[in-house]
């Protein structure tokens, strides 16, 4: 058996791989909560417009 150098040369190739998988489903999620976030104050600034048509209805009707 020969004592030397060992070939390491097929680590680059596999670490590559699983930091572009890593990578891309970080970049997927981060998109995707971003989305959600969208969605999300989209909701909320509908539900404030509901409170204020329903404040205005009631200030409308209570102070005559």
């Amino acid at each position: 058996m020969k004592k030397g150098k060992k070939d390491y040369s097929w680590i680059l190739p596999i670490l590559g791989g699983i930091l572009l998988s890593l990578s891309a489903w970080t970049l997927i999620s981060i998109t995707e909560l971003q989305s959600q976030m969208s969605s999300i104050q989209n909701e909320l600034l509908n539900v404030d417009k509901q409170f204020g048509r329903i404040f205005y209805w009631f200030d409308k009707f209570t102070n005559n």
